[in-house]
């Protein structure tokens, strides 16, 4: 699946109309038409029902929407998280245990919350 399609297709279904979908997105509305014809083939399933003033979701596309979504708050944190990464703002800390040292006590910035959980800091005795 395209991520463009994906995009268009959640702009539709969000919209309800295809003419105010392509306006939105900056596209004609034969173009925005025809991506979505393009991914209910490679689907296989009919995604909204078309009347005359607009569409709705089928069961198949409610399903799409929600991974959909997903997918797009997925990219947005990627992006984010590369930004911060690039920015020098992000990134991960690896620590070891010596073989002397005792790792009873969770280090004080863990204890208040400052770092993650799952980041395993610890200060031995």
């Amino acid at each position: 699946m395209d991520l463009r399609a994906i995009e268009y297709f959640a702009a539709v279904a969000e919209g309800g109309t295809v003419r105010g979908a392509a306006a939105r997105l900056g596209i004609s509305q034969p173009a925005l038409t025809e991506a979505i014809r393009r991914l209910e083939d490679e689907v296989g399933v009919v995604l909204f029902d078309r009347q005359a003033r607009g569409v709705t979701l089928t069961a198949y596309g409610r399903t799409l929407l929600r991974h959909a979504r997903n997918l797009q708050a997925s990219l947005k944190e990627a992006r984010e998280e590369i930004a911060a990464l690039r920015a020098g703002i992000a990134g991960r800390v690896r620590a070891r245990r010596g073989s002397g040292s005792c790792c009873r006590r969770p280090s004080p910035a863990l204890r208040a919350g400052s770092l993650e959980s799952r980041s395993m800091c610890w200060v031995g005795r």
